[in-house]
């Protein structure tokens, strides 16, 4: 027979995780003449003298914060593999990662306030009430460096509230830009010297999107048109240098602000209170001046 040719497929398959035991020989000396003992020291654990390596607690971690899986599913799980884990075992093992990885995040919360620009938002979240035994709502406030640093970076801290300490505490230490939405929880952050606020488009054009999906104002429709033309102008300066991205900016995006800013105080006086265009256009508004009061004051 002469090969002629060949038919190549693939299939997917997987290798379910298994458990396995690393097993460590620390040998022992003995020096006859000094009468002195000698051993290899242990190498350091997350948790001395444990069980668990630390890609154990990494995939228990991952499991229950990342995959959302409690503790009690996890048991099951690793059950079938013929380990037993109690999910009060899984509890401190995850605790024990929590606390050896504080420095990371103290390290990685220093990389994020180092940022002259810095985004905030926050996020409701439900947490099991201890002794309730129901949920509570708590929040988890995100920052993050500006999308044109060389290194992006975002650092969560979880809070059981949404109060202005919060955000308070946090940036205790930081000045800059701040860029965030309407909410007035920022505004404790915002009133001290040298921070400046910059309303967020994203939030502002929400407003517009959700009435312009619903067919519900033809002002809102208008209002997406021209913010997108100024996403082009963004675009476009996304690769560019700090100075050709301010240079082009105010050739391109200026006038096209300036623009998008009449339309509005103009249309507003066109529509009724109470409506959903009227609290789209506030909301654009007063975020306008807000920014531009908090730029006059640091300049």
């Amino acid at each position: 027979m002469t090969r002629i040719g060949e038919d190549v497929s693939e299939r997917l398959d997987i290798v379910p995780a298994e458990f396995f035991v690393h097993r460590h020989i620390r040998g022992k000396w003995a020096c006859k003449c000094c009468q002195k003992l000698v051993q290899e020291p242990v190498e350091p654990q997350i948790i001395d003298k444990g069980q668990p390596t630390a890609g154990l607690i990494a995939h228990t971690l991952v499991s229950r914060f990342v995959d959302h899986m409690p503790y009690y599913r996890q048991e099951q799980v690793n059950a079938r593999s013929g380990v037993h884990t109690p999910r009060s075992t899984l509890a401190a093992w995850s605790g024990a990662g929590g606390a050896s990885l504080t420095p990371l995040f103290e390290a990685h919360c220093k990389f994020v306030l180092g940022a002259a620009v810095l985004h905030a938002d926050e996020t409701p979240v439900r947490m099991l009430e201890p002794g309730a035994g129901k949920t509570a709502r708590a929040y988890v406030w995100a920052y993050a460096r500006g999308e044109h640093d060389d290194t992006a970076g975002v650092v969560y801290d979880f809070c059981v509230g949404r109060g202005s300490k919060y955000p308070a505490a946090f940036l205790a230490e930081w000045t800059g830009t701040l860029t965030c939405d309407d909410y007035g929880g920022y505004d404790v952050v915002l009133r001290r010297d040298g921070c400046i606020e910059a309303g967020c488009l994203a939030h502002a054009r929400r407003k517009f999107d959700e009435l312009a999906k619903a067919n519900a104002s033809p002002v809102a429709a208008q209002a997406i048109v021209r913010i997108a033309r100024l996403y082009r102008v963004e675009n476009e300066a996304r690769e560019m240098t700090p100075e050709r991205r301010l240079a082009h900016r105010q050739q391109h995006a200026q006038p096209l602000w300036d623009e998008l800013h009449a339309w509005m105080k103009l249309e507003r006086l066109r529509v009724t209170d109470g409506g959903g265009i009227a609290a789209a256009l506030d909301y654009s508004l007063r975020r306008w001046r807000r920014s531009a009061a908090s730029s006059a004051m640091v300049q």
